[in-house]
């Protein structure tokens, strides 16, 4: 599978997320923050 680059928040770094990227296959990959907080997960 090969995905390309489709945007980025240019105010995430060093991390780099949230990225949207669009697959050869006509899918779509989403990057997102890793969330760790025990209250919003809980949620």
């Amino acid at each position: 599978m090969k995905i390309t680059l489709v945007a980025v928040d240019p105010d995430s770094q060093p991390q780099g997320s949230p990225t949207l990227y669009k697959t050869d296959r006509g899918s779509w990959v989403v990057q997102g923050w890793v969330v760790t907080d025990p209250g919003v997960l809980a949620r």
